[in-house]
């Protein structure tokens, strides 16, 4: 059993909102919940990559709009931005 592309780019769409996996196993309508149970906490499959992906790219996003509106003087966004730097070390 397999993820197609549209389960896999489902499944980053999900990543980017944090979703949990129980949510997305919901989502996917996928019948063979103990075959995605093991994708998610395998590190090297398609789909704890897809999801990993998925979180990684909502946090670019968030931080390029923060700190875009910094530059532009937004200090709630400053602080923001700097605190979210701050939990990524």
């Amino acid at each position: 059993m397999e993820l197609s592309n549209e389960d896999l780019s489902t499944i980053t769409k999900c990543g980017m909102l944090e979703y949990k996996i129980d949510k997305i196993i919901n989502i996917l309508d996928f019948e063979d919940i103990k075959y995605l149970e093991i994708q998610f906490n395998d590190k090297s499959s398609p789909a704890y990559r897809a999801y990993k992906k998925g979180l990684d790219k909502a946090d670019l996003m968030i931080d390029s709009k923060l700190f875009d509106m910094a530059l532009k003087g937004d200090l709630k966004a400053l602080h923001k931005y700097e605190s979210r730097k701050r939990l990524r070390k």
